[in-house]
């Protein structure tokens, strides 16, 4: 019998170059709680409850695998930093202060890149979808929980905004979305307004934006 959850440690593991023992991290080890200005990325995978209840628990391992095997170097190259895997979700920032301080110009690059190799580049033998979110402002970084549940993580209304924009990209059929704030930040005239809408635990309507396409 194939151990499927020690199986994704392992693999985890090696994806951030540690050793398998140095994953289970005391709270000491991890930063404290600081704030940050920084770009937040969703990055979920699409129709992953309908994959999970078709496939073997070893094949379900295997594309999830695959599947962060794909998009978190994309993610790191580009400067960013994975903070979370939760399920088939990816939670990332781009730092304002890095990288020359083109943090949403890295991290639309990021998701373009991840698009496009999702669609050419087969996980598991499937072309798999997502949808990415953007946005940007201050964020609580640091080490969350207690004793060995602690966890390193953002929190805060910025992550909980990129969250909400995450979902309506299928409503939207976009597989990019990004706030009102990121498109400025980036520049208007790189993106498309998409429409005005109202999200879960926000009063105002947001005004929400997608990569402009090539011509």
């Amino acid at each position: 019998m194939i151990d499927n959850s020690n199986r994704l440690h392992c693999y985890l593991s090696g994806l951030r170059g540690v050793n398998k023992g140095d994953l289970c991290l005391s709270e000491a080890t991890l930063p404290a709680v600081r704030q940050i200005e920084a770009v937040i990325m969703f990055c979920d995978l699409r129709q992953f409850t309908d994959l999970s209840n078709r496939l073997s628990q070893e094949k379900l391992i295997e594309l999830l695998c695959g599947y962060f095997r794909l998009v978190v170097p994309v993610i790191e190259a580009f400067g960013g930093e994975v903070v979370q895997l939760i399920g088939d979700g990816i939670l990332a920032v781009f730092r304002f202060a890095e990288r020359g301080g083109n943090s949403c110009k890295n991290a639309i690059e990021a998701a373009l890149l991840i698009q496009h190799r999702l669609h050419l580049e087969p996980v598991a033998g499937r072309i798999l979808q997502a949808g990415i979110a953007l946005h940007a402002g201050e964020v609580s970084y640091g080490a969350i929980g207690a004793g060995r549940s602690c966890t390193l993580t953002v929190i805060g209304p910025a992550v909980n905004l990129t969250s909400r924009l995450e979902k309506l990209c299928h409503l939207t059929k976009q597989p990019i979305l990004v706030s009102k704030v990121f498109a400025r930040r980036l520049g208007l005239g790189n993106t498309r307004f998409i429409g005005r809408f109202r999200v879960k635990g926000f009063d105002e309507p947001q005004d929400v934006y997608a990569p402009k396409a090539d011509d």
